[in-house]
């Protein structure tokens, strides 16, 4: 009998670089998603386990204290059946998720046993609701989360920020994002840090083009980061020198995983030293400074709030000096056909300032 075992020929055409990628993508996304499924359900099983736990614990209250031994009862049943994930420690962690989440509508299917484990240990409600959203937007793993937990980053930023502006900041919805001119946001940021600037007699100029540029981003968010950024940038800058601020719109390199295929580039040099050659992949970081008294937050922050609405930031040093910080926000395709987006910049305008208005809040 002929080996029917299909085999290389002539007549047998190579399956396409992209073809295999594409499909690859395929596999390892669904792959993905059965994961998060199975955590996910792993979840809701132990908020019911805890939910069931605190009911015969309370029975309406009078028999509270019933629940001593309960949970410890209720393991030895129950584990040599389910193995360890069902031990005492593990029931009083469903208990405690329970009391934490009483509302189920309130557990985020984005995060994972792990993940809300470490939430359920922070008593702060808006320090564990901080690091939960964060957690969300920024795609955090657990070791991440519990990473940045343990580091302090909540209490660092109410260093220098009142709680108010930190909540506000990470309760800041992603969806907002919206296609609309970028120029008038970056003239607002810039507008919030007149006093810096006047402080150290710097000469802002400021080029965009005429016509606007439209692109997707949430004006607050982005405000927040280019402020940041600006600030960074005065510092680092000479008294009496020079910032300049651009707004352009550049071709997407090949091979990147944005979607768009146009970018609205926001850049700020300043003509300061310029960032250490071993620092450049570093700015970013968070607890990462170059500065003495510095804390390190706000590129961190700025990068971070960026994401969550697909943008990038980059850092790199002009070959005339000074230090260039980057914000590239995408372009729809439909968006960039409507309006002609090219590399080539539309005429532009220029605004040079030193003085215009007092400083807004910053992040």
């Amino acid at each position: 009998m002929a080996d029917s075992t299909p085999s290389h020929s002539a007549d047998m055409a190579l399956a396409p670089q992209g073809l295999i990628e594409d499909v690859r993508s395929i596999i390892l996304t669904a792959r993905g998603n059965a994961i998060r499924s199975v955590d996910f359900h792993r979840v809701a099983m132990y908020w019911q386990i805890g939910q069931r736990i605190v009911e015969e614990e309370q029975d309406g209250v009078a028999r509270a204290e019933y629940g001593a031994g309960l949970i410890d009862g209720l393991a030895e049943s129950i584990e040599p059946e389910f193995g360890s994930g069902f031990s005492s420690r593990q029931l009083r962690y469903a208990r405690q998720f329970y009391r934490v989440y009483p509302i189920w509508t309130a557990v985020r299917s984005e995060l994972n046993w792990s993940q809300y484990r470490t939430l359920m240990a922070i008593d702060d409600p808006d320090k564990r609701e901080y690091y939960e959203l964060e957690a969300v937007h920024a795609g955090w793993t657990g070791r991440e989360l519990e990473r940045q937990v343990n580091s302090g980053l909540f209490e660092r930023l109410l260093m220098s920020n009142d709680r108010a502006a930190v909540m506000e900041v990470a309760r800041r919805d992603p969806t907002l994002t919206r296609d609309i001119d970028v120029v008038p946001t970056v003239q607002r940021a810039i507008d919030g840090v007149q006093e810096e600037l006047a402080a150290k007699e710097l000469r802002l100029s400021f080029d965009a083009p005429a016509a606007g540029m439209i692109c997707a981003h949430d004006p607050t968010t982005l405000e927040h980061a280019l402020i940041a950024m600006l600030v960074n940038a005065v510092e680092a800058s000479p008294l009496g020198g020079q910032l300049h601020v651009e707004v352009a719109s550049v071709e997407m390199p090949s091979g990147s995983e944005m979607m768009s295929e146009s970018l609205c580039r926001i850049s700020i040099r300043d003509h300061g030293r310029g960032f250490p050659v071993d620092h450049l992949e570093r700015i970013f970081e968070f607890s990462f400074t170059t500065k003495q008294s510095g804390m390190g937050l706000g590129l961190a922050l700025a990068r971070q709030s960026l994401k969550r609405q697909g943008g990038n930031t980059g850092a790199s040093n002009h070959p005339d000096g000074g230090a260039v910080v980057t914000i590239e926000l995408p372009i729809r395709p439909s968006l960039a056909d409507d309006v002609g987006l090219s590399t080539d910049i539309e005429p532009s305008t220029s605004i040079e300032s030193v003085n215009m208005v007092r400083s807004d809040e910053r992040m």
